[in-house]
């Protein structure tokens, strides 16, 4: 649904201005695609999950 509705993106991100996961080395890659669609690009320098 993030992938498809840029209004529902920017909402959520709108909303949630800061991410927390708890045991966030246990999240699936579907999971880690969600925040990062929330979240939007990470800032300069930052490593992201692969």
């Amino acid at each position: 649904m993030l992938a498809n509705h840029e209004a529902i993106r920017l909402s959520l991100a709108e909303r949630f201005k800061v991410i927390l996961v708890d045991e966030f080395q246990d999240t699936d890659p579907i999971q880690c695609e969600i925040f990062q669609r929330i979240a939007g690009a990470p800032p300069a320098g930052v490593r992201t999950r692969t």
